[in-house]
């Protein structure tokens, strides 16, 4: 009997592989290709703590040495650098009085980012030179956001020895792809 049920179940397993419908062959075949282009995203800003728009510093006797943090975008593959360039904090007290200047020092804190490796180029003094503030070398290939905290510092005895007045002086950051 049990030789029976084998032959049975082999019969009816066969029975289904040999009327089973086979797949149909195709009678044309065509393509689709995909693509897409990325272009370059690059934003640059400057932030207090909180990530709220900063636009200026005010500096004061008991505050000489302020920070904010610079926020920038970029989805560069061949790395990217933030260039600093601004003139000493001057005022002219008059028309034919002198100008009087005061200096200050720039200097990058550690950024927050992935698959990265920097380069700073160290503190800025007010030259009015351009410097290479940080270079990003090696990248990971996607768009990723970096927060450079930094700080400005006048300089003491400038300071100390300044005329009375307003002191002004606007600092450039650059956002540049290598």
């Amino acid at each position: 009997m049990k030789k029976v049920l084998a032959i049975l179940l082999a019969l009816i397993v066969l029975t289904g592989v040999v009327f089973a419908d086979e797949p149909a062959a195709p009678i044309g075949t065509t393509t689709l290709h995909l693509n897409t282009t990325i272009g370059s995203t690059t934003i640059i800003s400057i932030v207090d703590a909180d990530g709220a728009s900063k636009t200026s510093l005010g500096f004061g006797p008991d505050n000489l040495s302020l920070g904010a943090v610079l926020r920038f975008v970029s989805n560069s593959v061949n790395g990217y650098k933030v260039t600093l360039s601004g003139p000493a904090l001057k005022t002219a007290q008059g028309e034919g009085d002198a100008t009087t200047t005061i200096g200050y020092t720039v200097t990058p804190g550690s950024g927050t980012y992935e698959g990265v490796e920097s380069v700073y180029g160290g503190a800025y003094s007010s030259d009015g030179t351009e410097v290479d503030f940080v270079v990003y070398e090696t990248l990971t290939g996607a768009l990723r956001t970096t927060n450079l905290p930094f700080t400005v510092a006048l300089d003491e005895d400038d300071y100390a020895d300044a005329a009375e007045g307003t002191y002004i002086a606007t600092l450039t950051f650059n956002l540049l792809t290598q």
